[in-house]
């Protein structure tokens, strides 16, 4: 069932924020690029940005991962629930080693950046964390 969009959501200039549960702690992430469209009440018209970030290695600080164990669970808090997402590993040498549907820590281990790819009717937003999976 599509979920309708509500004036709260169209009006959102940027796209949700996205938080991780990981065996009971919240952890951040930091928005990437991102398209998105709202409606700008000002203006009486629909309109949208574009906004380009470099790739996740340069978002975060591998060097700074939270630690975890490889069987811990993650859970993706996202302030609007989007329609679909993907998960992308990276290494520090900006290459994607992996992409999935989920985030599995069971199939990683040492310092590891991931990429979220987000998915709305307003548009699309990326995330990007880095992990230290023991």
């Amino acid at each position: 069932m599509k979920e309708e969009l509500t004036e709260e959501k169209l009006t959102s200039e940027t796209p949700p924020d996205l938080t991780l549960l990981i065996s009971e702690h919240n952890v951040r992430t930091t928005r990437g690029s991102y398209s998105w469209s709202w409606y700008n009440e000002t203006e009486d018209a629909m309109t949208s940005i574009v906004a380009d970030s470099g790739p996740p290695p340069a978002l975060v600080n591998i060097e700074n991962g939270i630690n975890v164990f490889s069987n811990a669970n993650v859970r993706l808090n996202f302030k609007e629930s989007p329609i679909n997402y993907v998960v992308r590993i990276w290494d520090i040498e900006n290459n994607i080693t992996g992409t999935y549907d989920e985030i599995d820590l069971s199939e990683h281990e040492g310092k590891v950046i991931f990429k979220v790819i987000s998915n709305w009717e307003q548009g699309t937003s990326s995330y990007a964390f880095s992990l230290n999976i023991n």
